[in-house]
């Protein structure tokens, strides 16, 4: 027996050689339309939510503003109605108000494009020894 591939074994290896560049061609093909895509879709969606975090700031102050102003009504009434039972409810509720705008932003990270960082199979499938070396 001899320690080498038959012609047989070279066919299949040339032909495995061939569909792994197709593929990979394929791949890349793929890989650089998804990566032009992503681009302008991430611009907009970054721009939603910037636009939105804007309008959260805007809802934040709003918020703020009418607990101040709740909490200084609160505070001009007399010390025996805010200890009493309509005082303790305005005061949980004017705390509410408070805490209501307690709430973040909305965080958006940054699709990355996406690189295949791999060996060049087909290559490395053509240059394997199909036979030793012998001394």
């Amino acid at each position: 027996m001899a320690f080498r591939a038959d012609k047989n074994t070279l066919r299949v290896r040339d032909a495995l050689v061939s569909q792994l560049s197709e593929k990979r061609a394929e791949l890349d093909k793929a890989l650089e339309a998804y990566n032009e895509q992503i681009a302008p879709l991430s611009a907009d969606l970054r721009q939603a939510v910037e636009d939105y975090n804007t309008l959260l700031f805007d809802v934040r102050a709003f918020i703020e503003e009418f607990a101040t102003e709740m909490q200084g009504e609160f505070e001009d009434k007399s010390e025996r109605w805010r200890e009493g039972d309509r005082g303790q409810s305005i005061s949980e509720w004017i705390s509410e108000l408070e805490s209501a705008s307690d709430f973040e932003d909305i965080e958006f990270e940054e699709p990355q494009e996406i690189v295949i960082d791999a060996d060049d199979h087909a290559a490395l499938l053509d240059d394997l020894q199909l036979e030793p070396e012998l001394a």
